[in-house]
């Protein structure tokens, strides 16, 4: 299928005007969509190493997986730049996000919203969560000023959105602990090899 959307040149969102400084943010938080098929794929494989409940709860992450209410209201807000968080993660999003801007972009890997469901399960499949499909999540590249704008409009949809980052001259990082190390360019996504398991 192919789709085409019209809007007035005035409204469309230019990423060649982001700048140094501009932050990173991200809404909901990382691995929705991953999580959930996940558990809906692997389910009975998980049901002895984890509880049925959380189980049940990964699965209806599912249900989260739309970004239009944030893609409006940002793109009325005015952002520099917007990616749904898809194949590749969060760390993918990143890294296409600075080609996208022609810039750098330095994230902190302690500020990533992450639910301990997907934690668990990432851990039980020795899985990155971090390279995990997260189709719901929105990634945002806007001007700090903007931020308590997009912050405030946000939750009054009861969305949560989190800086993560910020823009930088050149390079992509993820920094923890004190140490950074560059973000590579995203390869399969990580739900590939979670669910090599049923092979």
């Amino acid at each position: 299928t192919t789709v085409v959307g019209k809007q007035p040149k005035k409204n469309m969102i230019d990423p060649s005007k982001t700048k140094v400084g501009d932050k990173v943010l991200i809404s909901k938080h990382v691995g929705i969509e991953g999580t959930s098929i996940i558990a809906k794929e692997l389910g009975d494989y998980l049901e002895d190493k984890m509880d049925r409940s959380k189980i049940e709860m990964a699965k209806a992450m599912g249900d989260s997986i739309s970004v239009l209410k944030e893609g409006l209201i940002c793109g009325e807000i005015g952002v520099r730049y917007m990616h749904d968080i898809t194949e590749g993660g969060v760390l993918g999003a990143i890294w296409e996000g600075a080609m996208a801007v022609d810039m750098g972009i330095r994230i902190h890997k302690d500020l990533i919203p992450i639910k301990e469901i997907t934690e668990e399960i990432s851990s039980i499949l020795d899985i990155d969560p971090y390279r995990l499909i997260s189709s719901g999540s929105m990634m945002i590249v806007a001007e700090e000023s903007k931020v308590g704008i997009i912050e405030d409009s946000l939750a009054r949809e009861d969305i949560d959105v989190t800086v993560i980052g910020e823009v930088i001259e050149d390079g992509i990082f993820i920094e923890e602990d004190g140490i950074e190390r560059e973000i590579e360019a995203p390869g399969s996504d990580e739900l590939y090899r979670a669910l090599s398991i049923l092979e």
